[in-house]
């Protein structure tokens, strides 16, 4: 048995032992309230086996509750291990898929500045004010926190490649896994699972900001160069009718 789940066993137990003394203590209570007599022989075995009835609902509930910690962490503990697969696989032949995608979604995905995140037919990221035939994008699941954007009209990729750079794909690699963070504002913000390489420097994120002498378009912002509280990381998700 592993030490995970040797810990969540003890914790089970404990939880289950110190509920099962505070209602012993509370049956206790409810006996000395009781009064004893000929004319109303009230029998304390039922009084024993109510309070046995309410000490085994309590503890299915505290069962089930640690039951779903448990999946919460094994959840989060699947995306550290699918990202540290990501972080040190090595690039042995271009075209391999490591990890596929168990749920998808048509999204839109909207800067807090104000542009649609989009990929054109040439390959460019970059943003537009308005909704266009190449901002509709595929969400694709990987893990609840790992997700791949690829392009609807175009399928290419969504990547941050090792120099900082938003760029798309048409073959899916290490770069085009994102990590997926909800954030205070209900937005969202996604952040390159390969880079930085050293653990210690910031996330690289996917930003958009404004493209000098233009109003319609946005461009990529550089992932090297964003900061966690910069609005042009954040992402609205509206969803499109599939």
């Amino acid at each position: 048995m592993s030490c995970g789940c040797l810990k969540h066993t003890w914790n089970k137990m404990f939880a289950s032992v110190v509920l099962s003394l505070l209602l012993f203590a509370k049956m206790f209570e409810t006996k000395s309230n009781f009064s004893y007599d000929n004319t109303n022989k009230t029998s304390f075995e039922v009084v024993d086996g109510i309070a046995r009835h309410e000490i085994h609902i309590l503890i299915k509930k505290i069962t089930k509750s640690a039951d779903e910690i448990t999946i919460d962490r094994f959840a989060r503990q699947n995306d550290r291990n699918v990202a540290d697969s990501i972080r040190k696989r090595k690039k042995r032949r271009h075209n391999i898929v490591f990890h596929k995608p168990t749920n998808w979604r048509h999204v839109w995905l909207k800067s807090r500045t104000g542009y649609f995140l989009q990929i054109e037919a040439d390959g460019t990221v970059n943003g537009h004010i308005n909704k266009t035939n190449y901002t509709k994008m595929e969400l694709q699941v990987i893990t609840p926190q790992i997700k791949r954007i690829v392009g609807v009209a175009t399928g290419r990729f969504l990547a941050i490649n090792k120099k900082g750079k938003v760029e798309s794909k048409v073959i899916s690699d290490q770069d085009t896994y994102f990590h997926e963070e909800m954030l205070e504002t209900l937005d969202f913000s996604f952040s390159s699972i390969k880079y930085p390489k050293e653990i210690d420097n910031p996330p690289w994120y996917l930003g958009l900001k404004r493209k000098q002498g233009s109003t319609a378009k946005g461009r990529a912002k550089r992932a090297s160069r964003t900061l966690q509280g910069d609005k042009a990381t954040h992402f609205s998700i509206t969803y499109a009718d599939t």
